[in-house]
């Protein structure tokens, strides 16, 4: 299996209190029981992943993103307000809007593809955010989840947004590929494969009924243009170019066809690429 190198991430963790002056200690609670306790070690997750990429043993190091046989589906505000102290999908993500939580930029270069994995229950969110979730915590990739704001099921209320729980950004075709590949072999790890699965606008890849795509702009002409939006210019022509949904089986710009798209004979379960 070919595992790219890892380089250039921007987690971070919120400040230790300040523990001086004898000051006692709020005991932590427990959370062995949940799935809230999975990504607290968000950050052993990153460092473990990265020296099982640089270890020359057969085992994959994608094995260690297994979901938890005690998970059990909570409230989903109360998952973001336990987790806020220490998950890296909660903290020190930048507010798209009062429905996402986004990653801050992890690159300086975006395709203009973008990914998206499929959820339509809580149930299903929780699982995928405590393994994919987990994984693209060790990816310099930027990507989004629903916030606390937007459980799965006032997304799924827009016919347009409906399984679009998480939306990753690659910064190159070699990355989308990884990605996929990589989140394809997680799904299958955790037997999450999705039967009838749909997300509008988008083209489904592989055959897991999680992973989908599509071209982010309504013309082709855009396709080999990399928006980097410095200034209010570019941030308004980039939006210009947008246009969230074209409708069923339309995932590529109105001038485009297959030959146009990169991915279009990529089998995400395959490793040679």
């Amino acid at each position: 299996m070919k595992i790219n190198p890892v380089n250039n991430y921007n987690i971070q963790t919120e400040p230790e209190k300040d523990s001086n002056n004898n000051k006692k200690k709020e005991a932590k609670p427990d959370f062995k029981d949940t799935d809230l306790g999975v990504l607290n070690d968000y950050k052993k997750d990153l460092i473990s992943f990265r020296g099982a990429q640089e270890d020359d043993s057969t085992s994959n190091p994608l094995d260690r993103f297994i979901v938890p046989q005690n998970i059990r589906t909570t409230p989903h505000n109360m998952y973001f307000f336990i987790n806020k102290a220490t998950c890296s999908i909660l903290t020190k993500l930048r507010v798209s809007d009062c429905d996402w939580k986004q990653t801050p930029m992890k690159s300086e270069t975006l395709i203009p593809w973008k990914m998206h994995v499929f959820a339509d229950t809580e149930e299903d969110w929780v699982k995928l955010v405590t393994c994919v979730g987990r994984y693209l915590n060790t990816q310099p990739v930027t990507w989004k989840t629903v916030s606390a704001f937007n459980p799965i099921d006032k997304l799924n209320e827009c016919e347009n947004q409906k399984g679009k729980a998480f939306t990753i950004y690659p910064a190159n075709e070699e990355q989308f590929k990884q990605l996929a590949h990589d989140i394809d072999y997680i799904v299958r790890l955790n037997h999450l494969e999705q039967e009838d699965s749909a997300v509008i606008g988008d083209r489904k890849l592989g055959d897991t009924g999680r992973i989908f795509y599509r071209y982010e702009h309504k013309s082709g002409e855009t396709k080999d243009k990399i928006y980097h939006c410095d200034n209010e210019d570019e941030m308004n022509e980039c939006k210009s170019n947008y246009d969230p949904n074209r409708g069923t089986d339309q995932y590529l710009a109105t001038d485009m066809t297959v030959e146009d798209d990169p991915f279009y004979t990529f089998n995400p379960q395959e490793s040679n690429f």
